[in-house]
């Protein structure tokens, strides 16, 4: 006979005793089977409560299962890509170009580019051609010697962007082919009418009628041709729309036509030939046509790409940066931890609830762990019913939105719907213990559960433990110096492996940390609001008392402000360091008009006759003049000290910068009286100038290091700068090949202050000339832009956009740095709100559910509804100030260190410096109405009054 307490050394089953192993087994196994029984049970009795809860853990999962589906559907896979980019070819390729190319296996997404050796030429097609697009007999030369170099037939096509007046001031992609071929066969598909047949005929894919394209009839189009030293011509011509289709190449096309011999360069060279052959290309083949200066986008490389493919290193191929590791990492992480922390007050009214029957059950014989049990049973199957509930329902939606989004947008393309079961896995594992965790604090504080007080009706939490905020505290102080190490390296290239470990470890101190020390400032603010109004001082001491409840409500509140905290700070950095690098093209409330070369003049005198009272000023370049790269160019520029002429033309500087900007020198030529009325200069600086001084920005002169770290000469010496002038020969490789002796003068500087807009003579050019002091010596200048002075007024939208239709040309009003942090703090400031609302309102409906026996007493005693209102508002409100003060503090240090991090990039050398800036009025405001619309949002819960019963004696 088996003894009655043989529980604890095993126990009898058909007349033998079970191991004690075996029956610890069976006993969790149990355990955990009524747990999830009773949990299952509680769901149902309290549906509301659930779906709330499963709404809180629901919602950021859903964010990430839909977006992970999303980004594999939209990034396409070279097997993807191919029918689009290949057609029912055999391959696509890119060029020729005139070094050697180094690509990936699949070059139009791991990307191509040049090495440093010359490219095989091909046979027939000299090098010393000329590279002019127009010239169709380098175009069938070249189509003939590959044709003979892959052994199959070659379709050309190529690409170029037009102009339409259906679509204002956007460009259009268009395909160059005879998509009629078979080449193109799942590249290119007819909805409607047919392809095209003649020069004269176009077809306008879903893409471009979305962008407003007419679909039938004459279509206008415009494109601007290179037309020698005269610079461009623009070429208005009219095609007839015979069809509507889709195409694709890279991306969408909103146009397919035949090549136009006479709009050949528009097109420019061939850009693209298909290879049709029986026989697929193969790797060696791709790499050795890669020596003739092709890239090749293989279908049979895409289908089985080689081992050694993935380890080519060619110039623009990209890695992920540590930052954006960083970043991946903390919104994965984020979004977990605002799962667990949302949750959190759900699962304490779910604990609270509970706590008499788990009171009865430990009265009863149960155990902590049984107790624990019953909390966490119900986080688990909540947690697996979510996570099957996000993935049943998550993805349709996603492939749905994804359908519904191209159907409205076709320039949005989706490729063949992907499933990424490896991270939508890993979501739903995550979803799963971010609920358990959640649940896990007020699982835990059932080991504490006083049976006598519960049954009672007392429940208040234990005494506080002394040593949890000392932990705490030094939990953020060593969470906030990895959180900014990790910014503040993340630039360094050693810690590219362990900087996203270091800052999810740091954040995670820093929140678990600052969790830690709520029970002491809950106590604390107990014990100092002796003197505050009934209403406040009851509040504050029940949320110091129900510590339990109260923790995860703040918890719930900080995890918002931090999110908010620390994206506001992060883009306040960003935001004033564009403001500061911002440089204004012209005076504010000026307008620009580009121009092409050949139209200038006629374009200022149209601009004067319709609208004379504006005053229209010409900018020149002084610096290379165009012409044909074979032939001798005039040239003029400033030579910085150090600096060859030849260097100063090619930036063969030999480790050192000798450009003055990205132009070669090029200076600003306008007339001297638009120079002296626009920059306030004095009487002195306007004789100088006619003198042949040049005016010289302050950042040019304190230049003293190029954006990559390479030392800059000084280009003002003893108040003098050299002016060289001479010609130059550029090879086709585009550098200078023959500078010869040109003549160089020292000229007076005049230093020109940031603030007087020097750069408003054009952005790119750092010096400026008076157009008097130099016509005489017969230096060439080119016309760049028009400044148009429309006076005391700026031009509206509106009106700029009148101007731009009337002209045909683009037009730019400078109004000066828009900033859009105004957007971005309504956004993060409207989401916060969303969060800590929604967590003060859990909070309140529980302590008015926990209060229900002590509100009734105030009913009965006398107490209004008012009181009971302001009760259930300063509880709100002093839970929300707590989390959103905690969370502002918290927030500061990812936050302070990603703006430090962006403002102080490497090689940012040449940039303003820029203190660190603090949106201010963004935290005040939200520190203060966020509490206070939580404190409303609790006294609007307060609705009816009490039940109250009468005693039977």
């Amino acid at each position: 006979m088996a003894r009655a307490d043989g529980a604890d050394d095993g126990c009898a089953a058909g007349g033998r005793t079970l191991p004690v192993s075996s029956a610890r087994r069976r006993e969790w196994v149990t355990g955990w089977r009524l747990a999830l029984r009773m949990a299952h049970r509680e769901l149902r009795r309290h549906r509301g409560q659930s779906l709330l809860t499963a709404l809180l853990v629901g919602i950021p999962v859903l964010v990430l299962v839909g977006g992970t589906t999303l980004t594999a559907t939209s990034n396409l896979s070279p097997s993807e890509s191919v029918p689009l980019t290949v057609g029912s070819s055999q391959a696509l390729l890119m060029g020729p170009q005139r070094e050697v190319v180094l690509q990936s296996a699949w070059p139009l997404i791991g990307g191509y580019g040049s090495g440093s050796e010359p490219a095989t030429p091909l046979p027939g097609v000299p090098r010393s051609t000329s590279k002019n697009p127009g010239d169709a007999a380098r175009r069938a030369a070249e189509l003939t010697a590959t044709q003979r170099l892959v052994g199959g037939r070659v379709v050309p096509l190529s690409t170029t962007w037009l102009y339409s007046d259906a679509v204002k001031g956007e460009a259009l992609n268009v395909l160059f082919a005879d998509v009629r071929d078979p080449a193109f066969r799942g590249m290119a598909d007819l909805t409607s009418g047919h392809w095209a047949t003649g020069a004269g005929e176009v077809v306008v894919t879903a893409t471009g009628a979305h962008r407003g394209l007419p679909t039938s009839g004459p279509l206008s189009l415009t494109t601007e041709i290179p037309d020698g030293a005269e610079g461009v011509r623009k070429v208005a011509f009219t095609q007839q729309v015979v069809g509507t289709g889709t195409a694709y190449l890279a991306e969408p096309v909103d146009l397919v036509m035949l090549s136009r011999p006479d709009l050949v360069a528009a097109g420019g060279p061939v850009s693209g030939m298909l290879v049709d052959r029986p026989a697929p290309v193969t790797w060696t083949e791709v790499r050795r046509l890669n020596g003739y200066g092709f890239a090749v986008a293989s279908r049979s490389v895409a289908a089985d790409p080689p081992a050694d493919a993935a380890t080519q290193d060619f110039p623009g191929s990209t890695s992920d940066s540590n930052e954006s590791t960083l970043l991946v990492a903390a919104l994965t992480a984020g979004l977990l931890l605002l799962t667990m922390l949302l949750a959190g007050p759900a699962f304490a009214v779910s604990a609270a609830r509970q706590r008499h029957t788990l009171a009865l059950a430990a009265s009863n014989g149960a155990r902590r762990p049984h107790l624990r049990r019953a909390v966490l049973g119900q986080a688990l199957v909540l947690g697996v019913v979510v996570a099957v509930a996000c993935g049943a329902f998550g993805i349709p939606l996603t492939w749905l939105g994804a359908r519904i989004v191209h159907a409205l947008h076709p320039e949005y393309f989706y490729g063949p719907f992907d499933i990424p079961w490896l991270q939508v896995g890993i979501v739903v594992v995550a979803t799963v213990v971010a609920a358990l965790t959640a649940a896990a604090v007020p699982a835990r504080g059932l080991k504490r559960l006083d049976i006598v007080a519960v049954l009672r009706g007392q429940a208040v939490s234990p005494r506080l433990h002394r040593g949890a905020p000392v932990v705490g505290v030094a939990l953020v102080l060593m969470g906030g110096i990895g959180v900014a190490a990790a910014f503040l390296n993340s630039y360094n290239a050693a810690w590219q492996t362990v900087g996203a470990w270091v800052f999810l470890a740091g954040a995670l101190a820093l929140v678990v940390g600052a969790l830690m020390t709520v029970p002491a400032i809950l106590v604390l603010s107990g014990r100092l609001t002796g003197s505050a109004p009934i209403a406040v001082r009851m509040a504050v001491r029940d949320g110091a008392r129900q510590r339990g409840r109260a923790v995860p409500t703040v918890a719930a509140i900080m995890a918002g402000t931090i999110a908010f905290t620390a994206v506001a700070l992060w883009y306040a950095g960003s935001d004033a360091l564009d403001q500061a690098r911002y440089r204004p093209s012209v005076r504010t409330g000026d307008t620009l008009v580009y121009v092409p070369v050949k139209d200038t003049r006629a374009t200022a005198a149209a601009i004067r006759r319709a609208h004379p009272q504006w005053t229209v000023t010409t900018v020149e370049a002084l610096g290379l003049a165009p012409g044909d790269p074979r032939t001798d160019q005039s040239w003029v520029g400033l030579l910085r000290d150090g600096c060859t002429p030849a260097q100063a033309v090619s930036d063969a500087g030999q480790g050192r910068v000798c450009w003055v900007d990205p132009y070669a020198g090029s200076l600003a030529v306008l007339p001297l009286g638009a120079l002296r009325d626009r920059l306030h200069l004095s009487d002195s600086q306007v004789d100088q100038l006619r003198a042949g001084a040049v005016l010289v920005s302050a950042a040019a002169i304190s230049m003293s290091r190029s954006e990559d770290g390479r030392p800059v000469g000084p280009l003002v010496t003893d108040g003098m700068v050299r002016l060289a002038a001479g010609t130059v020969r550029i090879g086709e490789d585009g550098v200078a090949s023959d500078v010869g002796t040109p003549k160089v003068e020292r000229r007076r500087a005049i230093p020109i202050a940031e603030s007087d807009v020097l750069a408003g003579l054009t952005t790119l050019v750092s010096a400026a000339v008076a157009q008097e002091a130099y016509t005489s010596r017969g230096w060439a200048t080119q016309p760049t832009t028009l400044i148009v002075d429309t006076g005391d007024v700026a031009l509206t939208p509106a009106q700029a956009q009148d101007l731009k239709d009337e002209l045909g040309l683009e037009v730019n009003v400078e109004r000066g740095y828009t900033s859009s942090a105004g957007l971005v703090t309504a956004v993060l400031f409207g989401a916060t709100l969303a969060l800590v609302l929604l967590a003060a309102l859990i909070a309140t409906a529980l302590t008015l559910t926990e209060a229900r026996p002590f509100l009734a007493t105030m009913a009965a005693v006398g107490a209004t509804r008012r009181t009971r209102r302001r009760l259930a508002g300063a509880q709100a409100a002093w839970l929300a100030l707590i989390g959103c003060s905690l969370g502002v503090l918290v927030g500061a240090v990812p936050g302070a260190a990603a703006s430090w991090s962006v403002m102080h990039s490497p090689g940012d050398t040449i940039g303003p410096t820029v203190g660190l800036p603090v949106p201010w009025p963004t935290l005040l405001g939200a520190l203060v109405a966020i509490p206070m619309l939580a404190g409303l949002c609790g006294m609007l819960l307060v609705r009816r009054d009490p039940v109250l019963t009468r005693r039977a004696t």
